[in-house]
């Protein structure tokens, strides 16, 4: 009986073309869409795009210099320390420009160069080209920069300076431009509290102005910290495979219409039931439990098919791995299970309000939340909260279990994802179920 059940199903659901365009077609043009032009993301640094940057220099450096020099010469300063010793720390001063090593020797490194470009302009024409989409970031260098990063490093004392970063939040790569900022920041700190750790040391060792006799050396350590050798690498764990554009939304896009899927499969029982093809069944002796096992077996099968045919065209057109061939079946059947797990519980809530709005809602809102929840519109891995979350939604479990697969992981290794998903489709039926007990027939 549960056989004829599910072919009846699977028939009527693989002769609803407008349906079967919406889970099969739909994702298959909107992976090449995407592919072709973001998938570059994820490319190797061939292929990579440099973002285009502005730097805004608020800054007077000549003004800088000189009141650090000026602050040497005042007469508490000087009459501790040795005019030598003052003479070695304004040369020490004038040999560091902190912005030409920004400049030179990190913006125009031959590594950073491939992925960023730069150029110096007045803050209105930088704002107006960052709104108009044609910048991945802004860079402001503050005013008195110079003089409060040469006295935070040259001086007892510390005069806190920020350089400001306005990012483009359409722009992926600006936090490429941001990481990169931020290596720079974080060597200048490293020095600041070397020359703090070193000037205390001294009171403590009784070394008093001696101790300035040094620190004309903090000018070598700055670059001793790695400041000129700020590098980009395009990292692959050992052993896995880069994941490209294409493979990213050929995946993104089959498991964020199995939602649509589901909702698919969730209408068929309450159209039968208008049709009083449900009460028909009933007085035939077979239960609303055996027709929802029958529209989860049903919807797992067309989750199969629907997934397998993009993975085919994928791999066609694209070119795009999947990842073991093996793995990826026995993985898609997980999918398959919380997929019909799904379209259980929509069945169940249709036919208890005796309407087709909750596979509906589904499609107009739940499952559009649940694309971006999961992932499935774009890249989650600068967002960890987020990409932390869409682990535990069907959708987003799914596409992180193919990508693993694409990396080069095998399906044991995917453990975390199979559970997720087994767990969420025991938890839809589960709840399927149960709402089907209160279906007035």
């Amino acid at each position: 009986m549960l056989f004829q059940l599910v072919l009846k199903d699977f028939k009527r659901m693989i002769r609803d073309y407008k349906g079967l365009a919406i889970i099969i077609l739909m994702p298959a043009v909107l992976v090449a869409v995407l592919g072709f032009s973001i998938g570059g993301i994820f490319s190797d640094e061939e292929s990579f795009t440099p973002a285009n940057i502005a730097i805004v220099d608020k800054d007077n450096s000549e003004q800088g210099y000189a009141e650090v020099e000026k602050f040497f010469h005042s007469p508490t300063i000087s009459k501790n320390i040795s005019a030598d010793d003052i003479l070695k720390l304004n040369k020490a001063i004038k040999d560091l420009d902190l912005k030409k090593i920004l400049y030179q020797d990190v913006l125009e490194s031959e590594k950073v160069k491939q992925v960023i470009r730069y150029k110096m302009m007045p803050e209105p024409d930088a704002m107006k080209l960052l709104k108009e989409g044609k910048l991945s970031a802004v860079i402001v260098i503050p005013e008195d920069f110079t003089y409060n990063m040469l006295f935070s490093l040259f001086t007892p004392f510390k005069n806190h300076t920020d350089i400001e970063i306005i990012k483009n939040p359409n722009k992926f790569s600006s936090g490429i431009v941001e990481s990169i900022l931020k290596a720079y920041s974080d060597a200048l700190s490293a020095v600041v509290i070397a020359k703090d750790s070193y000037l205390e040391a001294a009171i403590w060792t009784d070394a008093g102005a001696k101790s300035y006799r040094n620190l004309e050396n903090m000018a070598e350590k700055l670059y001793g910290q790695g400041i000129k050798d700020v590098n980009i690498k395009y990292m692959v764990e050992p052993g896995k495979k880069p994941i490209s554009g294409f493979q990213y939304y050929s995946a993104g896009m089959a498991t964020m219409f199995i939602l649509f899927t589901a909702a698919f499969g969730g209408h068929f029982l309450i159209d039968e039931k208008k049709k009083y093809t449900y009460h028909r069944m009933l007085l035939a002796g077979i239960t609303r439990n055996q027709m929802l096992v029958s529209r989860l077996i049903s919807t797992s099968m067309i989750t199969v098919v629907q997934i397998t045919l993009l993975m085919l065209l994928s791999r066609v057109m694209f070119r795009a791995s999947w990842g073991n061939i093996a793995d990826f079946f026995a993985f898609t059947v997980v999918v398959a299970f919380a997929t019909g797990g799904l379209a259980v519980m929509l069945s169940a809530m249709n036919l208890r309000a005796n309407s087709e709005k909750f596979s509906e809602i589904m499609n107009m809102g739940v499952s559009q939340f649940l694309a971006f929840l999961g992932g499935n519109m774009f890249p989650l891995f600068g967002i960890p909260f987020l990409n932390s979350l869409s682990r535990f939604v069907p959708n987003g479990a799914a596409l992180n279990g193919y990508l693993n697969l694409m990396k080069g992981y095998s399906f044991y290794e995917i453990g975390s994802n199979i559970l997720t998903l087994i767990i969420l489709g025991l938890l839809f039926s589960t709840l399927g179920f149960s709402v089907a007990r209160g279906d007035a027939e």
